[in-house]
């Protein structure tokens, strides 16, 4: 099956993907699309996407690796270091980890940045840092005090939802990973995160100069802020997370440029920020605009957020609440557009047998797992917590893959899920929120954000919020379910 058409699918990927699935009767078959002169296939069906995960040795991601970071500003040299085998005199190095199965700098720091985000002793460490910081920030002197969270002309009342979330959770992820130094260091480091993650497609489509200034000055701003940080002395940093100071140390032992490293850690500062403030700002947005569902949440886990407990019991706690879990996974499930993508090394068959022939490109689309409707039921494209309340063991499904799958299944998802339930624990417990003014509900970024994971609202949509101390109320603990 071909199916060219270059200009949709950068303009609209995941529309331009459902008009396939769409013209060849549902089939979920694999399309080939033509695309700047190249094929891509896109894989739809869940055998399909299983199998191709498995394929390591005839779908190979380095090459997309490569590419990508080489637009964060990693130079050749340093991409020929990163990906060569390591040398006798590293492996047998007692100051290094080990690393028996000579993973090159690239595979190694990702082993290593699994083993930060895995439930364990390194992530315990990082998220009752992220968590105590998330803690002090929501504080309502803290949040009625701060500027940034106003709406644009800084002066009416209202509350920004997106900034109140992509500030204060940035700044909260960056801490636990960094310790207090990088925001010493740039305290509107943040601030340029966000004008670079807005243009992060960009980056994604290798647009070129001058309709790219916006987005390399933004990024700029990000890898001169690192560069200054690897540039304080060990004592200067103290705070980071494990993973930072054993992934600088491994890079440093194989003589990479604190240019490049610092072009590596922008990775994964933006892997580490750009989806977790967009998820809790949906889940809040779809909470606010619907009464009886807030309603319903807060009496349920409002018995849970009062007294002194500590922000960081919170995510434990929260995640025995049954409705709050519904909205957690339906919000996943509908805002998401992860894909993947991998390089045809060898001639390969997909598991519904189309022929994958080398030098050709295989793109695995999730949403078109997490929107079918045979596994999701009626009206899959539209928010219904009550999907994951009525049928049992809905995030079991081999079609629940909000966050990838196979060698690429993101690690973040346990410090994610952790600062969003805290966040909306704290922002329920301590506050009285209501919609000021309604403009309808945001849109989702369908356009420039597809493909990279959870959507951002479309610009200039927000929620503006009145938000006051919350009085004491006497909620039942058996709410409606």
């Amino acid at each position: 099956m071909e199916f060219g058409h270059t200009i949709s699918f950068f303009r609209d990927i995941e529309g331009t993907i459902n008009d396939a699935r769409k013209y060849f009767n549902n089939t979920r078959e694999p399309v080939a699309f033509t695309v700047a002169g190249r094929t891509i296939y896109v894989l739809m069906s869940t055998n399909d996407i299983y199998a191709a995960q498995k394929a390591v040795e005839d779908l190979n991601h380095d090459v997309s690796t490569i590419n990508f970071m080489s637009r964060f500003g990693v130079t050749k040299p340093g991409l020929q270091i990163l990906f060569e085998d390591p040398p006798p005199s590293l492996l047998a190095s007692p100051t290094l980890e080990p690393n028996p199965g000579r993973k090159n700098m690239v595979h190694l720091g990702a082993a290593l940045f699994v083993i930060q985000l895995t439930p364990g002793k390194h992530l315990d460490t990082a998220q009752e840092t992220c968590l105590d910081l998330l803690d002090q920030k929501m504080a309502l002197h803290s949040l009625l005090s701060n500027p940034r969270f106003r709406t644009a002309d800084n002066i009416s009342r209202p509350i920004s939802l997106v900034r109140w979330l992509s500030y204060t959770l940035i700044e909260s992820t960056t801490t636990a990973f960094f310790g207090p130094a990088l925001l010493r260091l740039e305290p509107d480091l943040a601030k340029y995160f966000l004008e670079f993650d807005s243009k992060m497609w960009k980056l994604l489509y290798s647009v070129p100069r001058p309709w790219s200034d916006d987005m390399l000055a933004a990024r700029s701003k990000l890898h001169n802020a690192l560069m200054a940080y690897l540039g304080l002395p060990a004592d200067k940093r103290a705070g980071g997370a494990w993973f930072v100071s054993k992934f600088e140390l491994e890079m440093r032992a194989r003589d990479i440029s604190t240019h490049d490293i610092a072009g590596c850690l922008a990775m994964v500062y933006w892997v580490a920020n750009t989806n977790t403030w967009r998820l809790c700002f949906w889940i809040l947005a779809y909470v606010l605009h619907d009464p009886r569902l807030q309603e319903v949440i807060t009496q349920e886990i409002f018995p849970f957020t009062t007294g002194d407990q500590p922000a960081a019991s919170l995510p434990a706690t929260l995640s025995q609440c049954r409705q709050l879990s519904a909205v957690y996974h339906e919000a996943l499930r509908v805002v998401n557009s992860p894909i993947s993508l991998r390089h045809v090394t060898s001639s390969a068959r997909t598991a519904s047998g189309k022929l994958l022939q080398p030098g050709t490109q295989v793109m695995m689309a999730h949403t078109q797992l997490l929107r079918d409707g045979q596994v999701f039921g009626a009206s899959p494209d539209t928010f219904d917590p009550s999907r994951f309340l009525n049928k049992e063991g809905l995030t079991k499904s081999r079609n629940f893959t909000p966050f990838g799958g196979g060698t690429r299944l993101c690690p973040g998802r346990f410090l994610a899920k952790a600062e969003i339930f805290a966040f909306i624990g704290l922002a329920i417990g301590r506050f009285e929120m209501s919609v000021h003014s309604s403009k309808g509900f945001p849109c989702p970024d369908w356009k420039s954000g597809a493909g990279m994971g959870i959507l951002a609202p479309t610009e200039g949509d927000d929620v503006l919020l009145d938000i006051a101390p919350r009085r004491e109320k006497a909620w039942s603990c058996e709410g409606p379910m």
